[in-house]
């Protein structure tokens, strides 16, 4: 959540409001409504009103359940799901409130306790992780070329345009240490 999110509301047409609930998921009210359109990298929802104005669509179903504008509050999450936009999952809260239900879920970085210390099985790891450039196929064959080889680290480094110190950390483990 950034400072976008304590901006008030843009006016919204009743067209706006219906291609808005056309993207959701409605269930029954106890069920996440799931947004099914275009997520941020951090996986909430993404509307784009007007030509150039994005809100989040949170914001828009607590407006339009609870019948406010949540501004300058933010919009948090009881359910801790994103892409909900149930209202009654939703609830308006400080920036404070916000880092206390973050903590209290596990989603701020607290040495062991972190969500993804606790939960080693939703980590996305190697090929899975979007943010990789190599795939598990290069990874077999960088340690490969310099287990085999008189090639260099960073010999192998540049066939795969990474770094000597990447190519290293492979070598060694530290990175794509799942595949021992």
């Amino acid at each position: 959540m950034g400072l976008k999110d304590s901006i008030p509301l843009p006016p919204f047409s009743p067209k706006d409001i219906s291609r808005f609930w056309s993207k959701i998921d409605r269930r029954s009210d106890s069920e996440c409504w799931l947004w099914m359109a275009s997520t941020s990298p951090q996986g909430y929802g993404q509307f784009g009103v007007g030509r150039k104005r994005k809100v989040s669509p949170h914001r828009l179903a607590f407006f339009l359940g609870h019948g406010y504008d949540p501004s300058p509050l933010h919009v948090l999450h009881h359910c801790d799901v994103r892409r909900c936009m149930n209202p009654l999952h939703l609830f308006a809260g400080t920036c404070k409130d916000n880092l206390v239900d973050c903590s209290l879920k596990g989603r701020m970085h607290q040495g062991d306790n972190h969500y993804l210390r606790r939960h080693p099985e939703l980590r996305k790891r190697g090929e899975q992780n979007n943010m990789a450039k190599l795939t598990t196929a290069d990874i077999i064959e960088i340690k490969r070329l310099y287990a085999d080889g008189p090639l260099l680290q960073r010999e192998i480094a540049v066939m795969f345009g990474i770094t000597k110190g990447h190519c290293g950390d492979i070598i060694r483990g530290t990175r794509w240490g799942h595949m021992k």
